[in-house]
């Protein structure tokens, strides 16, 4: 009678398609040709497993547990595929030379150099959450989870046709160079011969461990609150863990991994933390009801900085265009300032005649004047812009606000 268990299966059938296009001139205007349509790029047949149980363990519920796992698949993204479609135009780059002078100018990418593995599988994770529910007094709850999700199957891109040979490459140039040799891959066959085949790479995980914690007081005696805390780890390999930025929190090329950028030399030191790795978010939020009908709150928050890795753009590769290469695994040591911020508000409500009422807000933010940056200027070593601060938070502020209600 204090258990409830919730059982799901679900099944997805996705499949990969495009039409047929019309083919354009170089000033965009039809040529009365259209591209081949294909209406079986890949396709994923998948089925999800839901599992949830909850217990009260107490008869008047002050004591809860609850449990779930389930499977969560990727769906289907166009992105993904969309540049084996024939009607994209081919990519050229100038060949640049060790001292930064263009040389030739080469096909690096086209349609005819792309090609879908029929047999694609769907990306997926697995989640398993444990949770405990305690009213620790009236009014005041206590709450605790432990998150793990473990994820496979995720998709990149292959050299099916290049050659490369290792070459060592010592790691002597820039800021915090450490001296260590790292094996690199040579591109030795004409970077125009290359095929790229999307699959799912090996090594292409992710792991996250994470623990939340919560205290809530309920509105009452005029106050309510709520002290929060997430303490996680995300760690693997994906395809945005190559050439990230801090500055946008993404890869430029998260798609890409994997091809002309780099080619296999993505896999250096990339596997680590990921880039929305926050080892350490912390929120206090209160609210107040003081007389005549005003309502004050406060918002308080800490956030672990992004992460960054020390990275070089090495030449003499065999690539048209010198790649970006990490010389370090992202550990999570290399990160922007962590997020300090205080939030005020103070907001009255008047009514008005026929339901209608007009509200109006004065918010106070970053009320210690916090000057932290959310990304730096360079990752790449060798730069002197190299972990300078960038993208600073906006300083303290007041704005105000009226809202009409009718």
């Amino acid at each position: 009678k204090r258990a409830v268990l919730n059982m799901g299966l679900r099944f997805d059938n996705s499949r990969a398609t495009f039409p047929s296009l019309p083919l354009l001139d170089a000033q965009a205007r039809p040529t009365g040709q259209r591209s081949a349509a294909n209406n079986d790029v890949y396709a994923w047949n998948t089925v999800s497993p839901r599992i949830g149980l909850n217990y009260q363990v107490t008869s008047n519920g002050s004591t809860v547990i609850k449990a779930h796992f389930g499977r969560y698949y990727k769906a289907l993204e166009p992105n993904e595929y969309r540049g084996a479609v024939p009607s994209i135009s081919p990519a050229f780059e100038f060949q640049v030379d060790a001292l930064g002078n263009r040389t030739n100018f080469v096909q690096v990418a086209s349609n005819a150099n792309l090609r879908i593995d029929p047999n694609m599988k769907a990306p997926y994770n697995d989640q398993f959450i444990v949770q405990l529910e305690q009213e620790v007094a009236t009014n005041i709850g206590f709450q605790v989870n432990y998150v793990y999700k473990s994820g496979a199957n995720y998709t990149g891109w292959s050299d099916i046709a290049g050659q490369y040979a290792m070459v060592p490459y010592v790691d002597n140039l820039g800021v915090d160079a450490t001296g260590q040799t790292l094996m690199l891959y040579r591109l030795i066959s004409n970077p125009a011969d290359r095929i790229f085949l999307q699959t799912n790479p090996d090594d292409m995980y992710m792991r996250y461990n994470g623990v939340t914690m919560a205290l809530t007081k309920r509105m009452s005696r005029n106050w309510q609150a709520v002290l929060s805390g997430v303490f996680s780890r995300a760690e693997g390999r994906l395809g945005s863990s190559a050439r990230f930025n801090p500055t946008t929190a993404q890869s430029s090329q998260a798609g890409t991994f994997g091809r002309e950028a780099a080619g296999p030399n993505d896999f250096v030191n990339t596997e680590g933390r990921l880039i929305g790795d926050r080892p350490v978010v912390a929120k206090l939020q209160i609210s107040y009801r003081l007389p005549y009908g005003v309502l004050v709150a406060a918002n308080m928050q800490y956030q672990s900085g992004r992460l960054y890795a020390r990275q070089a753009r090495i030449a003499g590769l065999g690539f048209p265009t010198p790649p970006i290469v990490n010389l370090e695994a992202p550990t999570g040591d290399r990160r922007v300032e962590a997020v300090k911020m205080i939030d005020l508000r103070a907001q009255k409500e008047f009514a008005l005649a026929h339901g209608q009422n007009v509200g109006l807000f004065l918010d106070l933010l970053n009320m210690t004047n916090s000057a932290q940056a959310e990304g730096v200027a360079s990752t790449l070593g060798t730069a002197s812009t190299f972990g300078v601060p960038t993208r600073f938070i906006p300083p303290r502020r007041a704005m105000f606000g009226v809202k009409y209600r009718f």
